[in-house]
């Protein structure tokens, strides 16, 4: 099997910007969601515990991105790599506390579609809730599984920080690629509106009945 490229950090961590990026350098990326609108993380996480190729189906791709679930997670990325030998790995990163705020308006506008459109695609999103201290486990666990995990092959693991400034420098060394002579992609998927959808939801159901 070829080599491949794997975004393994947890979600809301640059991952859409890596997968822009990815494109701009000649890879074919996936993110979330395939060429057919098939969602990823169930088509990895369902070949994973049905004893598959944990990429069937999703083979044509050179990187991919925005593919975890939680609880599968560190054995699938493991599995990434025994499968695919010679791929290169990306922790892709984020401070804590501004990650949490990320997730936190994700799921604020999860709860805001189910409830606006109870019958649509995205109503039964599984980021509907809050557990703050389950999501510090998940991102202190995934962190330290990777880097033990890597620790005596560094050069298959980059650790990489869309929101602090890391960019075409430190990723093309990384892969062996040229530095384009554009502008690195800073995509914040969570939009202006978005953000005013999640504040205003949340001051909305948080007031206290009269």
């Amino acid at each position: 099997m070829g080599s491949k490229i794997f975004c393994i950090g947890v979600n809301k961590t640059g991952t859409n910007s890596l997968h822009q990026a990815f494109g701009l350098l000649g890879y074919k990326s996936v993110h979330y969601l395939d060429d057919q609108g098939n969602n990823i993380k169930a088509m990895i996480e369902s070949n994973y515990l049905n004893n598959r190729n944990v990429l069937a189906g999703l083979e044509q791709y050179d990187a991919i991105s925005d593919w975890d679930y939680p609880t599968y997670a560190i054995a699938i990325f493991k599995a990434f790599d025994e499968q695919y030998p010679k791929s290169k790995f990306i922790l892709n990163t984020r401070e804590m506390n501004n990650w949490i705020e990320s997730r936190k308006n994700h799921v604020l506008n999860n709860q805001a579609k189910k409830l606006s459109n109870p019958d649509s695609r995205d109503s039964g999103l599984e980021w509907q809730v809050f557990d703050v201290d389950a999501w510090k486990r998940e991102y202190e666990l995934r962190h330290q599984e990777a880097l033990d995990y890597f620790k005596n092959r560094k050069s298959d693991l980059l650790v990489f920080n869309v929101s602090k400034g890391d960019g075409w420098e430190k990723l093309c060394h990384f892969l062996g690629k040229p530095i384009p002579s554009i502008p690195f992609p800073r995509v914040n998927k969570t939009t202006l509106k978005e953000r005013f959808v999640a504040r205003l939801f949340s001051v909305f159901f948080s007031k206290p009945n009269k």
